[in-house]
């Protein structure tokens, strides 16, 4: 997996926002698309940090989200980076657990279908919310 192509698109994907904010579904987010800081959910009253600390959340979360594919994902390791790096990325915004929703597509990544896994991805509610993110990752499944 290529750390440094993960994080970009991951801030790419994400943005940057130094002060709490509502994310598309309503969760209160700072930084990079950080929900916790220290274990504590962000909320409107949660200070404003700085890129440098924004960049440090984000890595820890990515951190987290690597181990969480893991654990969903158990072959992930033989996977290429291309398609462990969706599956982190999808972890980040996700959650282990949103990821592990994903049913079908974890089932056809275990036996390598990523056809069929594609287009699980493509046919869920993740795929409408997320927009250009979600295409962009589809395709990256897809194609390896």
């Amino acid at each position: 997996m290529n750390f440094i192509r993960l994080l970009k698109t991951i801030c790419d994907d994400e943005g940057e926002r130094l002060a709490p904010y509502r994310d598309s579904v309503g969760i209160w987010t700072i930084g990079i698309g950080t929900t916790r800081i220290l274990g504590v959910p962000v909320h409107e009253y949660t200070r404003p940090i700085t890129h440098e600390t924004a960049m440090d959340l984000a890595m820890s979360d990515i951190y987290k989200a690597c181990i969480q594919a893991q654990t969903v994902i158990p072959n992930l390791d033989e996977l290429s980076d291309s398609r462990q790096e969706v599956l982190v990325n999808m972890a980040y915004n996700l959650g282990g657990e949103g990821l592990r929703k994903f049913g079908k597509m974890c089932a056809a990544i275990q036996v390598g279908d990523f056809v069929q896994a594609a287009a699980e991805m493509k046919n869920s509610r993740w795929y409408v919310q997320v927009g250009a993110r979600a295409r962009r990752l589809t395709e990256r499944m897809l194609v390896g």
